[in-house]
């Protein structure tokens, strides 16, 4: 009897543990920040993200053991030049907040009442929850706020409904020393405090960041005002969030749920806010006229399309089968117009066509009509001005003439932009020698290939200044050959190449390579393996396309980053031996992540003849593939690594 009486006792007690939790679970990032937020990038949960990221091929790439002396080496200076001088300043141990990241991590942007208006500013909020760390952040907040005030510093105390914050005014002359240093173009720069202290009180709190409690979420501001909209929120109140807006709401569900970071902004106020502030500057010309400002940045704005933008997104998940990056423009299809209806594109097939071999080292095949696509350029331009029309039609005057200095019946608009068909494939292979240009080919999708073929010999001979253009047969096609300009690093020293033009039944082909033109030439009857045969390749495309689809991109990343990292390493490890001042900011590592280090003291801290050969870290790369897709409300770009098989 006692068992059974005792069964809805427990039952009753465990329901309300669970209502506990719940209540007292932190809301995610959409639910705290309020409605009128123009830019966000949360981490949903960085305890998690810190474990994909370490079971990652770059996460562990960098604990590979053939990475250990290039590792060790680096981790020394970091933590001899960084972390102990950082230590010291700020009298802290960095340890003791390093754990504190364990569940939500939020920067954002409010517009606090401003839309491009003079006098006033957004605002900016930092949110991060500590999950069990609770005890450690409030710990860590007293232990600031007395170290400030040991240092001098002015503090004080401001509630924020019935919260407890502590402001700081704080200047560009607080940040550590240590840190200055590193960053590019450091230097000592006036105290604001100098300046004369201006009457109004909000005046005096604008220079202040607020640091505050919620439970376990810690809370930084530089408004107040902004910072109540916030705390309402983290506190149970009901003011309006970034989870009712519309714009959120069309990205949240596709974007957002799964992703280890994502990140979305409100265009439409930010677009009306350039335009007010385009308004200000008009006024301003009208003070005193500019006469050389014909061009006004509203009409710019409106052609190229962004008048049409509603917001943008991104987001990032990385599964065991790999990585998906995804990037999203609201723009819907009603407004769509200049740059945003190019890129568009036409929803047709993007796989590789049989002709591409599998040895590429990168592929690309846009689906864009160069007629539409021509017809939208020239409408924004005009709208721009009609000056920039004019000089176009001035340049076609002129290639008409050179032009028919050979035939009489040239016409650069009907046999170039007339013939424009709806497709553009590109393909690069690997370099026969380091020192030289990876050979890549262009095809462009014509009606008249040989007529565009010829209209394009005459293009590229005008640009580079009336150069003569040898011809020859091969395989019944024409091939040309145009000298062109390319620029070396000294702008003064232009070296001359040569660009190779020819055709098929459905393509224009320009190359930077007679071999590789002549290899697509022969390849009406493709015998080798195609590029669509490379395991996994077709299977990663569907990750990135769908029906709307008008764009594929391939990069096996496991040659690209070959080339780069060899000859990288290579060079900078001369450059170890050689003045520091003239190494470059750029190292095979951090190129991987897409990052450069300009700065001469992080240089050092990368010994660059330490690290390993490719070969025994080749295993981490595989190829990526990029799809971009229309649909009715905006267009997206998918971002899809498998994760290579090697590393499986």
């Amino acid at each position: 009897m006692k068992s059974i009486l005792g069964l809805p006792n427990t039952l009753l007690t465990l329901t309300a543990v669970v209502a506990l939790s719940a209540r007292a679970a932190t809301p995610t990032a959409e639910q705290i920040l309020p409605d009128d937020t123009l830019a966000m990038i949360t981490v949903p949960d960085c305890a998690k993200l810190r474990t994909v990221s370490i079971k990652s091929p770059m996460g562990q790439l960098w604990d590979d053991p053939a990475m250990k002396p290039f590792r060790d080496k680096f981790m020394t200076k970091f933590n001899d030049e960084l972390i102990k001088p950082l230590e010291r300043e700020l009298s802290i141990k960095l340890d003791d907040y390093a754990g504190l990241a364990q569940g939500q991590l939020t920067i954002a942007l409010t517009a606090n009442g401003w839309l491009g208006a003079r006098g006033s500013k957004p605002a900016a909020v930092l949110l991060l929850d500590t999950g069990d760390k609770r005890a450690e952040l409030e710990r860590a907040l007293k232990t600031f706020g007395q170290k400030w005030t040991d240092a001098g510093k002015t503090i004080r105390t401001e509630q924020v409904r019935g919260l407890e914050f502590v402001a700081v005014k704080f200047t560009t002359n607080d940040v550590p020393a240590t840190v200055r240093k590193l960053l590019p173009g450091a230097s000592e720069v006036k105290e604001l405090g100098d300046e004369e202290e201006p009457d109004s009180t909000e005046e005096k709190k604008s220079g202040e960041i607020f640091f505050g409690r919620s439970e376990s979420v810690l809370v930084v501001g530089d408004n107040v005002k902004a910072l109540e909209r916030v705390v309402s929120r983290l506190t149970g109140g009901s003011s309006p969030a970034l989870a009712e807006v519309a714009a959120f709401q069309n990205c949240q569900p596709v974007f957002f749920r799964e992703a280890h970071v994502f990140g979305w902004v409100n265009a439409q106020p930010l677009v009306k806010a350039l335009g007010k502030m385009s308004e200000h500057e008009a006024e301003q010309s009208e003070e005193a006229p500019d006469p050389f400002a014909t061009i006004k940045p509203e009409k710019v704005l409106n052609a190229i399309g962004v008048n049409g933008l509603r917001s943008a997104a991104f987001a990032m998940q990385v599964a065991p089968e790999g990585s998906l990056i995804q990037f999203h423009l609201g723009v819907p299809e009603a407004e769509r117009k200049g740059v945003f209806k190019i890129i568009a594109g036409e929803a047709k097939e993007t796989v590789p066509p049989p002709f591409v071999p599998a040895d590429v080292v990168k592929f690309s095949r846009w689906r864009m009509d160069g007629q539409k696509a021509w017809g939208t350029l020239t409408s924004a331009l005009n709208e721009v001005s009609p000056m920039i029309m004019s000089v176009t039609d001035y340049f076609l005057k002129n290639a008409d003439e050179l032009g028919r200095q050979d035939d009489g019946k040239f016409d650069m608009r009907r046999q170039l932009i007339e013939n424009f068909s709806d497709d553009l494939i590109s393909f690069e292979k690997k370099p026969r020698d380091p020192s030289n240009a990876a050979p890549s080919l262009v095809m462009i999708g014509s009606k008249a290939p040989e007529d565009m073929a010829a209209a394009l010999k005459v293009l590229f001979s005008a640009m580079s200044s009336g150069s003569p253009v040898k011809e020859r047969e091969f395989l019944g096609r024409k091939i040309y050959a145009v000298n062109t300009l390319r620029p070396q690093m000294d702008p003064t020293n232009l070296k001359r190449a040569k660009m190779h033009l020819s055709y098929t039944t459905s393509y224009v082909l320009i190359a930077n390579d007679e071999a590789i033109l002549e290899e697509c030439l022969r390849s009406a009857e493709p015998t080798g393996k195609a590029l669509g045969e490379v395991p996994g390749m077709l299977a990663a495309a569907q990750k990135v396309t769908s029906p709307g689809s008008s764009l594929l991109l391939y990069e096996n990343q496991r040659e690209s980053q070959r080339a780069k990292y060899e000859q990288m390493k290579r060079l900078l490890a001369d450059a170890d031996k050689a003045d520091p001042d003239e190494a470059s900011g750029m190292t095979p590592i951090p190129e991987s992540f897409g990052m450069a280090l300009p700065q001469k003291s992080i240089k050092e801290w990368f010994a660059y003849s330490l690290l390993p050969p490719f070969d025994d870290v080749a295993k981490y790369y595989g190829f990526f593939v990029m799809g971009g897709n229309a649909s009715a409300d905006g267009l997206t770009l998918k971002i899809f690594a498998p994760v290579p098989a090697e590393f499986k």
